[in-house]
């Protein structure tokens, strides 16, 4: 498989969990599920950037503005960057303020630390307390903490879909762009070509 066949890949993988994570929103535990998957694409796209080939490099992700002063500016390789800029960009806050918004919660281990921890802690208080009260008193105050912690992340969640928001918009523009001006490129990324027909 070549450089371009894997890149290919990585960006159908990246495009599928990334629209499936956004179309996902008020689905809870898939929801994250997926999110955490687009954060592990990510992470693997980022380190190949770095250790890989020239040609899957992090310096595809960055802008060239000067190319931009060029006669032709609407098809100048620089714009197609910046729209890949901005999705890459939001993307990562995205994935930042879900991962901040779910604490590891969505997560088998974490999820199952989390509720034994808890357990032990009631059985504790049961097992030295002989009212019932003190582990209801405990439950409500874990209650109003999480209700607390809920407040505090508000902002963090109005963030979170708004980057989802701007994430769709740059997509738009991105597959718009392509189709408008790379139709090589497009059919190549949508599986229409082979990387002998495509000169990326």
């Amino acid at each position: 498989m070549t450089t371009f066949e894997k890149l290919r890949l990585s960006h159908a993988a990246l495009a599928a969990l990334a629209i499936g994570a956004y179309l996902s929103g008020e689905a809870g535990i898939i929801h994250a599920w997926l999110g955490y998957a687009v954060a592990v694409v990510l992470l693997v796209r980022v380190v190949w950037g770095i250790f890989g080939p020239r040609q899957v490099g992090i310096s595809r992700f960055l802008p060239d503005l000067a190319g931009l002063t060029q006669v032709r500016v609407l098809d100048h390789p620089a714009v197609s960057r910046l729209l890949i800029a901005g999705i890459v960009a939001s993307l990562l806050l995205v994935t930042t303020t879900g991962v901040v918004m779910d604490r590891f919660r969505a997560l088998p281990s974490f999820s199952a630390a989390t509720t034994m921890s808890r357990a032990h802690a009631l059985i504790t208080q049961a097992g030295t307390a002989s009212s019932n009260r003190q582990v209801v008193a405990a439950s409500e105050r874990r209650e109003q903490r999480d209700e607390h912690e809920g407040r505090g992340d508000s902002w963090i969640k109005e963030v979170h879909e708004a980057a989802a928001n701007l994430m769709l918009l740059f997509v738009g523009l991105h597959v718009g762009y392509l189709l408008l001006f790379k139709r090589k490129l497009a059919a190549f990324m949508l599986f229409q070509r082979s990387a002998a027909e495509q000169k990326p």
